[in-house]
């Protein structure tokens, strides 16, 4: 242990001075750096964004079917009141008209599985992306003890900085190594787990594609029978 803390002693101007030059002497950046962690973040934002989108389709879909299969009643009642038994050549559109109002109603209930389906899917996907989430804030909330413990480290070394007993000076190379190593598993865990997410997401995004295809499909076919 003496060995590691005597080599941490000696970089300290070293993590000091890039601390300083980046600004994170304080950790009170919105997220620990890292470029590797942030184009994780990105993709993982992108694909939580794409979720938001299927889910608003698949909310306004079942909203819309549910207006459209009850909209036709009141003027299907007016005309037939008013149509039914009229012997001019239009009258008999007005069954028709039902007909192919409820054939669009069953194009409709048709893909009413393939959103429902859509909705599982999403709910599925956005627990495992807050798994991430979770990893990334692990890796967030060790950050700012790194950095707090680094800079009380870097006092140790400071010239004309005060003196301190060898008993301090342990306790708080202690504490540097230590907020480095819980620094360092978080970002080894955050980064397995998001490295895993991202290549689950491919699949993901295949059978969203496919109940909107299918969707489509079941409602183009039921209002074309």
């Amino acid at each position: 242990m003496s060995t590691i803390f005597g080599a941490l002693t000696r970089v300290q101007p070293q993590i000091a001075a890039v601390a300083a030059a980046v600004g994170w002497e304080d950790g009170d950046l919105a997220h620990a750096p890292g470029e590797a962690m942030a184009a994780q973040r990105s993709e993982v934002d992108a694909f939580e964004a794409l979720l938001g989108a299927v889910e608003a389709f698949q909310q306004d879909v079942a909203a819309a079917t549910a207006q459209l299969a009850a909209a036709p009643a009141p003027l299907l009642k007016a005309l037939e009141k008013c149509c039914g038994d009229s012997p001019a050549a239009w009258g008999p559109l007005v069954p028709q008209l039902k007909a192919q109002f409820d054939k669009a109603a069953a194009g409709l209930a048709g893909g009413a599985n393939h959103t429902e389906a859509m909705h599982y899917l999403v709910h599925k996907c956005r627990a495992e992306s807050e798994e991430v989430q979770s990893a990334f804030k692990a890796r967030d909330a060790a950050w700012a003890p790194k950095v707090r413990c680094d800079k009380r480290a870097s006092e140790l070394t400071r010239r004309g900085g005060p003196h301190f007993l060898v008993a301090e000076k342990a306790a708080r190379l202690k504490q540097q190594f230590e907020a480095n190593e819980d620094f360092t598993r978080c970002t080894d865990e955050a980064a397995k787990a998001a490295g895993d997410f991202l290549e689950r997401r491919w699949g993901m995004i295949g059978a969203l594609l496919f109940e909107l295809c299918k969707h489509h499909a079941a409602v183009l076919s039921g209002a074309q029978k």
